[in-house]
């Protein structure tokens, strides 16, 4: 008897938008597949092929543009979340990364129990019943439930996803990445649980990942995707044994042999990993990177496969792709028969072996990476450090240096535009087109450098006075910071090679606008100043690099390429720079650990994966994290206009709970904003509110609140933040401060409820900024995101008027009292400081430093070891 259809999916196509002038991006289509009960289909394909968005589109978190999904026969496509919600019990999902799917404020026990009690299913003993069980079942000791996420490894934390997942039973389980940010070993323990609990369960998976062998392993059939269309499908033998289609034959091609021969041999049969050109939108999405592509491929797009497939070797690709005869048959890489149906000893014993062989093709492709495999080298030329490769999390807000955001702009902004002045990681102000600079006369209003002879754009255009004080002009009239040079008056060339720029108000921090890491000082050519669009797609500057758009797409890689013209070589390290814009974390994390890319940004959960697979870390006080009590006048929320209740709420925060819950050893609890080697920075500052309880229902007595009081906050779940809100608002609770917090999910929508004035508490993330920048967002009374209400403070004024006109060697301890007498005041409830964790492949770079207040330098100084 054929087993029921579970999940039955035709013609699927997801859109997001990009903006009212650009066309949304279609980032799955037409995609068709079924899955029966007791089944795993494998969907694999590279990052951005559309795998976890059809995942998610099944479960309701992406909009579905036009196809049906059927769960269970019931038509699901546009579900209502009523509906969603009754769904529940019969479709779960494990989420790729384990650290940031568990709540680290709640317990185990808690997180597991949530589902039932949402569903009013048993009473609290049944309850904690069925959480021993399954907790029991999956492997985890019996004091999980009253333990926290902080307390496990990655494969304890995914092993109580899965537990958390089969709480109420369900009969189809999306497995997003399950495994991908988890150790070999451990790798193969989850893979080995989720195959046992199949059989026992007869439950059904749509699994999910990029990594061709772990799919092959588990799965029954697999289906193999490239921007969001099917490429190939088959059994998981079939697919894995005798690919058909190019694509997929290129896929396990990427694939390291532990055999150091069979590896160069794969490789020279590789297709080119890096597009020549964007992909056809008329025909077929592979055939720009296709060897066996003819001329009917860039025109007409392929036919759709018909569903099911049949199991021969020519329905498993679209009739046109049959380019590749069935005799181009790849080399076996591993056993022949999908692991779902071994025995459990006969699977452990694959998984063993293919745990090996992985091991050791790690080592191999670590070996090979200086002698040009995979991303990060070019070409047979084999010379190190031909090619540069960074990964992004996301692509830039612009690629003009006036709009960029800092901080997550700043790599691709730094290759092209040079700054008039460079910081170095000690903090120093160093010389770049600009050679002399500083203040005239005293009160830092008026402020004058001096540029470099010689220097050009990279269009040939001299880089003249009158060329930088126009770019300035620009950028404090329509950049993204303009509160920044809020006090700038005028900026005017006085010779030609001089320029003054003169403040209505004290300015002690031009030189740090000036510098890389704040881009203000980013010089954009004439050409660029007189047509501002063309900035998005090429490059107006005169930095050591050049866009190169014929080998850039958009929002998904951009390549740059030597300035011919720069005015010192001797900065320019690499032939090519490449910034990959991968989203999915662990994805991205794969990429550098398999050699495919050098540098990338990662999480706290994350940096014993990136250890293991022989990375370097590289971490440094980046931003605080806490809560913002913005209506400090209580209009909003009267108690909050009471110095006393806002200093409750800060001594109501266990700081170091929370910080080693959240990021381990990767953060440090504070009570203040500034970062360490900031101006306004101060160790005792950091202590400013011991962790009290007691005092703190003390001080609301004193202040007329002994049952405590209630208001509406918002968050994000940008940077942790509403993962800070949750752990403070539950500490709230235990002195009868209650929050209704409202979470956002993008910077617009937060930048839009924390200036309505809606909301009297914010969650906020900050950034390295000296004093006088932050006074600008957060402590003089003019409406911002971080103080909407426009708090104002005739002490705190004087106190930030008297520091911003003081000599430089008097600034700190005045800004240091600046800032104290704000943590004093309360205005806001810091909770940590977080590192900014980069890693990255310390056997091929130098230079690679990361420090307070500074960002890695990989225009200037990231060079070959």
């Amino acid at each position: 008897m054929t087993p029921p259809l579970v999940l039955d999916i035709r013609d699927l196509a997801v859109e997001f938008r990009q903006g009212r002038s650009t066309p949304p991006l279609r980032a799955v289509d037409g995609v068709s597949l079924s899955i029966r009960e007791g089944e795993t289909v494998g969907l694999v394909g590279e990052s951005g092929s559309g795998k976890s968005t059809i995942g998610r589109a099944v479960l309701g978190l992406n909009p579905i543009h036009s196809g049906r999904v059927h769960f269970e026969g019931t038509d699901i496509t546009h579900a209502a979340r009523a509906t969603r919600r009754g769904l529940a019990d019969r479709l779960q999902v494990v989420f790729q990364d384990p650290y940031s799917s568990l709540n680290p404020a709640r317990t185990i026990g808690r997180t597991l129990a949530e589902p039932l009690v949402a569903q009013r299913r048993s009473d609290r003993a049944a309850i904690d019943e069925r959480v021993a069980t399954m907790l029991e079942r999956v492997g985890m000791p019996a004091d999980t439930a009253d333990r926290y996420p902080g307390q496990f490894s990655g494969g304890q934390l995914q092993r109580i996803a899965i537990a958390r997942a089969l709480m109420i039973s369900p009969r189809l389980v999306i497995c997003d990445e399950p495994v991908s940010a988890l150790d070999l070993s451990i790798q193969a323990q989850v893979m080995n649980l989720l195959g046992d609990l199949q059989r026992e369960f007869a439950l059904s998976y749509l699994f999910i990942a990029h990594d061709l062998p772990v799919v092959r392993h588990l799965s029954h059939r697999i289906i193999v995707l490239y921007r969001g269309r099917v490429m190939e499908s088959g059994t998981a033998d079939e697919v894995y044994s005798d690919p058909v289609h190019p694509y997929t034959q290129t896929l396990l091609a990427a694939v390291p042999a532990p055999d150091p021969r069979a590896q160069r041999a794969r490789r020279q049969r590789r297709v080119a990993a890096e597009p020549a050109r964007p992909p056809s939108t008329a025909g077929c999405v592979f055939a720009h990177r296709c060897a066996h592509a003819v001329d009917i491929c860039h025109t007409v797009r392929p036919e759709p496969l018909p569903l099911p497939g049949p199991s021969d070797t020519h329905g498993r690709v679209p009739p046109q792709c049959r380019t590749a005869p069935p005799s181009r048959r790849r080399e076996p890489f591993g056993e022949a028969a999908p692991g779902s149906h071994r025995s459990p000893r006969e699977r452990g014993i694959v998984l063993r072996r293919l745990r090996i062989a992985h091991a050791v093709a790690a080592v191999a492709a670590l070996v090979f990476v200086a002698a040009g495999c995979g991303g990060s080298s070019t070409g047979s030329s084999g010379s190190k450090g031909d090619t540069l490769t960074l990964v992004s999390l996301g692509p830039p807000a612009s690629l003009d240096p006036a709009k960029a955001n800092v901080g997550s702009d700043n790599w691709f902004v730094n290759l092209t535009y040079d700054t008039l002045l460079r910081l170095d990681p000690n903090g120093r102000t160093q010389p770049a087109p600009a050679t002399e600079w500083g203040y005239v006369g005293t009160g830092n209003t008026d402020f004058e450098f001096k540029l470099r002879e010689g220097v050009t754009f990279a269009d040939g255009t001299p880089l003249t006075a009158e060329a930088v004080a126009a770019s300035l002009n620009y950028t404090r009239k329509n950049g993204l910071n303009v509160s920044w040079l809020s006090s700038i008056e005028s900026i005017t060339a006085t010779g030609p090679l001089s320029v003054r720029i003169h403040c209505a108000t004290p300015n002690p921090v031009l030189p740090r606008l000036l510098d890389h890491v704040s881009l203000v000082g980013s010089v954009i050519s004439p050409a660029g100043l007189a047509d501002p669009a063309k900035m998005g797609t090429a490059s107006f500057g005169a930095g050591p690099y050049v866009l190169d758009a014929g080998r850039t797409v958009s929002g998904d890689h951009y390549t740059y390429t030597p300035n011919a013209r720069y005015w010192d070589k001797s900065r320019i390290h690499w032939k090519t720079v490449v910034i990959k814009v991968i989203p999915n974390p662990n994805s991205a994390l794969q990429t550098v650990k398999t050699g495919q890319a050098d540098v990338l940004n990662i999480t706290a959960g994350q940096v014993d994966t990136a250890k293991s697979g022989g990375l370097e870390i590289s971490n440094t006080p980046l931003f605080t994290l806490g809560v913002d009590l913005v209506d400090r006048a209580g209009t909003v929320a009267p108690p909050l206009k009471d110095v006393r209740v806002r200093q409750a709420l800060n001594h109501a925060v266990d700081r170091e709970s929370i910080t080693k819950a959240l990021v381990r050893q990767y953060g440090q609890p504070t009570t203040q904003v500034a970062l360490p080697g900031a101006d306004g920075f101060s160790a005792e500052t950091d202590r400013r509110y011991p962790y009290d309880p007691a005092k703190a229902k003390q001080l609301l007595t004193e202040a007329g609140y002994p049952n405590g009081f209630s208001f509406d906050m918002e968050t994000t779940n940008l940077l942790g933040m509403d993962l800070v809100t949750q752990a403070v608002v539950e500490q709230w609770k235990q002195i009868g401060v209650n929050a209704k917090v409202t979470t956002d999910t993008s910077v617009g929508q937060w930048l839009a409820n924390a200036t309505s004035k809606k909301f009297p508490v914010l969650a906020f993330g900050y950034g390295a900024a000296p004093t006088y920048l932050m006074s600008l967002d957060w402590l003089l009374p003019h409406a911002t995101a971080f103080n909407p209400f426009a708090s104002e403070d005739p002490e705190l004024t004087r106190r930030l008027t008297e520091a911003a006109a003081a000599p430089a060697d008097r600034q700190g301890a005045r800004y240091e009292e600046v800032l104290r007498y704000v943590v004093d005041q309360g205005w806001f409830v810091s909770v940590m400081r977080m590192d900014g964790i980069y890693a990255f492949n310390g056997k091929k770079l130098s230079g690679f430093t990361s420090a307070p207040n500074y960002l890695p330098d990989v225009a200037w100084v990231v060079a070959p070891r």
